[in-house]
C-alpha cells in the first residue's frame, strides 16, 4: 500500500493501515479489509491525498490496484461576505455581488465563484491563509445598469472573518481631458490578478452609452496583494456632446499600477494630451439602399487582456481619434450588404502606436473585392483567416469574400444569394475546384506555376462590386518533411479619389501591389489598368503613372452620373508573381 499527496510525495509512515494483510478467496468468492487513515499524521500537509491498495498473489502476482482518495482538511474558518449597493442605488434596483475568493498562495486550495445579495449574508467555509476577495457589484435598474469593483485583493484569515463589498465606499470613475469638451460614451475598470502560483482570474465594471454618460462604473479603492501580481487599468470613450456625429473621439487607457486611488478620476492634461496618438479616421458608406457605417475599437493590456471598448454608430465621414499610445488596439468597421439582415464587418489586426505619433484609416471605401490575410500581427479574433500556405503535398487557401483593404477580414458570409468558384491549375491542368472562398488542394511536392483563380458573382445582392474575378499567378516548391511555405501571392490596394458616399471626386486613383509575408519581395515589372463604363462590355486602357517602387498613379474615366466605372487591374513580378483582378460596378456617379 502506498499513500501520496497530489504532488506524488510519499505520506509519513503509519498514515494508512489496513485491518488484515492476506485473505483467501475462493473462486468466484469475495474477500475485504479495512483502509484507516490517521488524518492527524497529514495535519501538516493537508489537501488532497491517494492510497493504492495492491493485491497480489502468494507468487507476487498482481491481482488489483485499489485507488481510494480523500481530503484532509486544514485549519478553516467561517468567512461571511455580505453586500451594500453602490450610491445612489434606486431602491426597485436588483442589486448583486459576483464574488470570487481565491487562495493567494496555492489557488488549487480553494478558488470559488459566489453572488451575494445585500441583506443576505453568504458563509464559505475557507482554510486559513491569504486569499483575494474581490467582486463585480450590479444594480440593475429600471433606466439604467450599475457596476462597481469592491472588496480587497489581499484578505488574512486567520480566524472568522466578515467582509463587506461595500458599495456605498465606491467612487465614481470619471475623466476630463483639459479643454476640450466631453461626454463618456465607454467607462470601464478591469483589475487581473494572479496568486503565487496557477493561472490568473479578472473581472471589471463597464459601462456604454447613455449608462457611461450618467456615471455609472465605480471602484473602491484598493492596495495590491504582497504576493502574486495585481494590476488595474481604468478605460474611457469620450465624445463631444450632443446627438450630432462627434468630430472626435478619445479612447484612453489608464493604468493605475497594483491598487486604485481613493480618487478614480483621470484629467488629461496638456501634457498627457501631447502624448496621445493621432488617427485621422474617414468613414465612407457603401453606395446601396439604407447604407450606415459604425466603428469600435478595443483595446488590451500587456497581458493581451481585454479592457476597452468602443462603438459609436453615428458617425461623420472625418474623425479624429486619440489614443493612449504603447497598448494594443484593435479597429473594425461594420456595413450593410444587400438584405442579409446583420452587417458585415472589416476588422484589422492589434496596431499599437507610439506617443505623439499620427496615422490615418480609411473604412468601407471602394471597391469591394476579394483579397487574402497574411498579417502576422496579433488578432484574437476567431473571424481571422489563415494565410495561404503550402506543404509538400497539399496547398490551402482561404480569401475574403469581399473586403475594403488589404489586411483586413470580415466576419459573415454573403449569403445564399451569391455564386463563387475556387480553382486552381498546376502548369496549366486543372488541380481542383471548390464552391467556397476556401480549399485544399492536393500536389506534388515539385516546383511548378499555379494559377489560383476565384470567381464571385454578388449582383443578386449588391449593386456594386456585382462580379469581382481574381487569378494569381505564381511559382512555387513544396518544403521538405512535414514543414509549410507560405504561397508568394499578390494583392492589390485601390486609393481612389471618392467621397463619403463612395461617388467618384476628381483627383488621381493610386494603386498599391502588396505581397506575402515570409517570400522573397519582387521587383513589379508591368503594371496595367483598365476601365469600363459599360459593365465590362468593352474596355478602354488607362495611362499609369509609377510613384515608387509598389504604387502607381491613374487619372479613370469620368462617369456620367449615375453611370457605373468598372475595373481591371493586373500586376506582374519579376519571380514569376501576378495578379489580375476584375471588379464590375467598382463604384458609381452620385
Amino acid at each position: 500500500m502506498t499513500v501520496t499527496d497530489r504532488h506524488g510525495t510519499a505520506a509519513p509512515a503509519g498514515t494508512a493501515t489496513l485491518s488484515s494483510t492476506d485473505a483467501v478467496v475462493a473462486p468466484g468468492g469475495r474477500a475485504s479489509t479495512v483502509l484507516r487513515i490517521d488524518r492527524a499524521r497529514l495535519a501538516a500537509r493537508p489537501g488532497l491525498h491517494t492510497a493504492v491498495v495492491t493485491a497480489r498473489t502468494a507468487g507476487g502476482a498482481v491481482v488489483s490496484r485499489t485507488p481510494v482518495t480523500f481530503h484532509v482538511e486544514p485549519r478553516s474558518h467561517d468567512l461571511t461576505l455580505t453586500a451594500v449597493p453602490l450610491p445612489g442605488a434606486p431602491a426597485d434596483a436588483d442589486v448583486l455581488a459576483f464574488g470570487v475568493v481565491v487562495n493567494l498562495d496555492d489557488p488549487s486550495l480553494f478558488a470559488e465563484y459566489v453572488g451575494v445579495q445585500p441583506g443576505e449574508p453568504v458563509v464559505l467555509r475557507v482554510p486559513a491563509g491569504r486569499y483575494s476577495v474581490l467582486a463585480s457589484l450590479w444594480d440593475l435598474g429600471p433606466e439604467s445598469t450599475r457596476m462597481g469593483l469592491t472588496g480587497d485583493p489581499e484578505v488574512v484569515i486567520g480566524a472568522d472573518t466578515a467582509l463587506v463589498f461595500d458599495g456605498a465606499a465606491a467612487r465614481p470613475v470619471t475623466a476630463s481631458v483639459d479643454g476640450v469638451d466631453t461626454v463618456p460614451v465607454t467607462v470601464g475598470i478591469t483589475y487581473e490578478q494572479t496568486g503565487r502560483r496557477g493561472l490568473g482570474w479578472s473581472d471589471f465594471a463597464f459601462a456604454w452609452g447613455a449608462d457611461a454618460a450618467r456615471g455609472s462604473v465605480f471602484a473602491v479603492p484598493m492596495t495590491g496583494p504582497g504576493v502574486g501580481t495585481f494590476s488595474v487599468h481604468a478605460a474611457y470613450g469620450l465624445t463631444a456632446p450632443g446627438d450630432a456625429p462627434s468630430p472626435y473621439l478619445y479612447d484612453l487607457i489608464r493604468p493605475l499600477g497594483s491598487g486604485i486611488p481613493a480618487d478614480p478620476h483621470y484629467r488629461v492634461d496638456g501634457a498627457e494630451q501631447a502624448r496621445l496618438a493621432r488617427i485621422d479616421q474617414r468613414f465612407h458608406l457603401l453606395d446601396i439602399p439604407g447604407t450606415h457605417v459604425s466603428h469600435k475599437r478595443y483595446g488590451f493590456s500587456p497581458t493581451g487582456a481585454y479592457i476597452a471598448e468602443t462603438i459609436l454608430d453615428n458617425l461623420p465621414a472625418q474623425r479624429t481619434d486619440y489614443v493612449t499610445p504603447g497598448f494594443a488596439w484593435l479597429d473594425e468597421a461594420f456595413y450593410p450588404v444587400g438584405e442579409a439582415g446583420f452587417d458585415m464587418v472589416t476588422q484589422e489586426a492589434q496596431r499599437t502606436y507610439a506617443a505623439g505619433s499620427r496615422q490615418s484609416l480609411v473604412w468601407v471605401r471602394q471597391p469591394m473585392r476579394t483579397d487574402w490575410y497574411d498579417d502576422p500581427a496579433v488578432s484574437y479574433s476567431g473571424c481571422r483567416p489563415s494565410a495561404p500556405f503550402r506543404t509538400r503535398g497539399m496547398l490551402h487557401v482561404e480569401l475574403m469574400d469581399l473586403t475594403d483593404q488589404h489586411q483586413r477580414y470580415g466576419c459573415f458570409p454573403i449569403g445564399d444569394e451569391s455564386t463563387s468558384s475556387l480553382t486552381l491549375h498546376r502548369d496549366g491542368r486543372l488541380v481542383g475546384e471548390r464552391r467556397a472562398p476556401f480549399g485544399e488542394f492536393e500536389i506534388p511536392q515539385a516546383a511548378a506555376e499555379y494559377r489560383l483563380r476565384y470567381d464571385l458573382d454578388l449582383s443578386a445582392v449588391l449593386p456594386v462590386s456585382t462580379r469581382v474575378t481574381t487569378a494569381w499567378t505564381f511559382r512555387s516548391a513544396g518544403p521538405s518533411g512535414t514543414g509549410r511555405a507560405p504561397l508568394p501571392l499578390f494583392a492589390l490596394d485601390y486609393a481612389l479619389p471618392l467621397d463619403a458616399a463612395n461617388h467618384p471626386t476628381a483627383g488621381t486613383s493610386v494603386f498599391t501591389v502588396r505581397q506575402a509575408h515570409g517570400v522573397p519581395v519582387q521587383d513589379v515589372t508591368a503594371f496595367r489598368v483598365w476601365a469600363s463604363l459599360d459593365d465590362g462590355a468593352t474596355w478602354q486602357a488607362v495611362p499609369v503613372r509609377q510613384q515608387d517602387a509598389a504604387s502607381f498613379a491613374a487619372r479613370l474615366p469620368v462617369p456620367a452620373a449615375g453611370q457605373a466605372v468598372s475595373l481591371r487591374v493586373k500586376a506582374e513580378g519579376a519571380a514569376g508573381s501576378g495578379i489580375d483582378q476584375t471588379v464590375i460596378r467598382a463604384y458609381r456617379a452620385g
